[in-house]
């Protein structure tokens, strides 16, 4: 916490206007998110932005947390589309906005779940991948550097080991 503020202290100093946390790995929660946003805002007077990836399911509980703390600036991708398990979806994160944040529904929707329904059927690779291994990838902090190891092990067991030896190799 001490460094992230530290960061966001100087970055605020030079004259930036936002400060992001992105949870790259896919392995903050909610607290997490809450706790770091508070942090930089009891420091620095910068707005902060968040960046999810959703490999524990967890993208859109961490923006809305992050938000809930103070966070201005949100990135999404439509289907979600992003490395391993992708990004926070930005059909569900609006969908909630509308819902529960009272933003105006003067968007087409239906036009943006086309486009969502056009690339899952074009482009195979829009869709997130929520298999074992990203949810492995996040549960130990693993970057994607590690997918590849990973994924070569057929045995749970023996790929537990090696992702908790990969993540005490990063720290």
């Amino acid at each position: 916490i001490k460094r992230i503020q530290r960061l966001a202290q100087e970055v605020s100093n030079i004259g930036a206007n936002a400060f992001y946390l992105a949870d790259s790995n896919g392995s903050l929660d909610p607290l997490d998110f809450a706790m770091l946003v508070n942090a930089i805002g009891s420091v620095a007077d910068i707005s902060v932005g968040v960046h999810t990836h959703n490999h524990r399911g967890l993208a859109l509980s961490n923006t809305i947390s992050a938000v809930d703390a103070g966070a201005t600036w949100v990135d999404s991708a439509v289907r979600g589309m992003g490395k391993g398990a992708g990004n926070l979806i930005m059909e569900q994160w609006i969908t909630y906005l509308v819902q529960h944040r009272e933003l105006s529904e003067n968007f087409d929707f239906g036009h943006l779940l086309e486009l969502s329904d056009m690339l899952a059927t074009d482009v195979p690779e829009s869709a997130p991948q929520m298999d074992s291994v990203n949810l492995l990838m996040g549960y130990f902090n693993l970057p994607v550097e590690c997918t590849q190891q990973i994924s070569t092990i057929n045995d749970y067991d023996t790929c537990i080991k090696v992702a908790k030896r990969l993540s005490k190799i990063g720290q």
